[in-house]
């Protein structure tokens, strides 16, 4: 496996994902999260991304401007 991807709302919140980070890390494999579908799950998932040295990628929704509202 190359890199893991997941997400805070499909798994079990913000420790469900930093449980993934931390088997990844275990093992050496790279893990990306993708953003949320609204602005609370970006900003779950971004803390966590900032939190574990695993995460190499956070992946952003595009056009920014239609899903970055609530995180200003």
């Amino acid at each position: 496996m190359d890199t893991v991807f997941a997400d805070a709302s499909w798994k079990s919140g913000v420790t469900g994902l930093r449980k993934i980070a931390a088997l990844c890390e275990g093992f050496g494999i790279p893990r990306e999260i993708h953003s949320g579908f609204n602005a609370l799950c970006s900003m779950a998932n971004l803390h966590v991304a900032c939190s574990v040295r695993n995460c190499e990628f956070f992946e952003a929704m595009i056009p920014a401007g239609l899903f970055d509202f609530g995180l200003f």
